[in-house]
C-alpha cells in the first residue's frame, strides 16, 4: 500500500513524466522534430556515437531505462565523453559500468546527465544526423524528450 501511495505521488508530481515505457522494456527515445535518439551506423564500438535519425523502429533506436542508466543498442550505455562538463561535450555508448556518466535522471521532458546538464540535439533543425550532446539546461525544444 505504501507503495502503491509513494508511485502516485511521484507520477502526480510528474516525476515520471517523460517516461511512459515501462523499465527494462525497450522503447523510443524522441526529441526535437519527432526524430528517435539513435546510435550512429548500428555501432556496437565504445565511443560510437548518438545522434537524432528518423524514427524507423529499429533495434538501434530501442532503449531501455533501468536503475538510472539508458541502455541502448549492443547492450551499451548511453555515456558523457570523458566526463566532461562543457557545454557540447558529446554524448556516446560506452560499456556500461558503475559511473557518474552513464547515470541519468529523467522528469517533465528533460533528461539530466552528469554535471546537471541535459541531453542535447546540437542543432534545432530537422536534418537527420544532428549529434546529441550535453549542454546548461534551457526550457528550449531541442532539449525536450519523450518516450514511447
Amino acid at each position: 500500500m505504501k507503495k502503491q501511495i509513494l508511485v502516485a505521488l511521484l507520477a502526480f508530481s510528474g516525476i515520471f513524466a517523460v517516461s511512459a515505457a515501462q523499465p527494462g522494456h525497450a522503447a523510443e527515445i524522441t526529441g526535437y522534430g519527432r526524430k528517435c535518439l539513435d546510435v550512429r551506423g548500428s555501432g556496437t564500438a565504445n565511443g560510437t556515437a548518438v545522434q537524432i535519425w528518423n524514427c524507423t523502429h529499429v533495434a538501434n533506436q530501442k532503449w531501455i531505462i533501468s536503475d538510472g542508466k539508458i541502455i541502448g543498442y549492443g547492450n551499451k550505455c548511453l555515456d558523457v565523453r570523458d566526463a566532461g562538463t562543457a557545454n557540447g561535450t558529446d554524448v556516446q555508448m560506452w560499456d556500461c559500468m558503475n559511473v557518474p556518466n552513464q547515470q541519468w535522471s529523467l522528469a517533465n521532458g528533460k533528461i539530466v546527465g552528469y554535471g546537471g546538464k541535459r541531453l542535447d540535439i546540437g542543432r534545432t533543425g530537422t536534418t537527420n544526423a544532428p549529434p546529441v550532446k550535453m549542454w546548461d539546461c534551457f526550457d528550449i525544444d531541442n532539449q525536450k524528450w519523450s518516450i514511447r
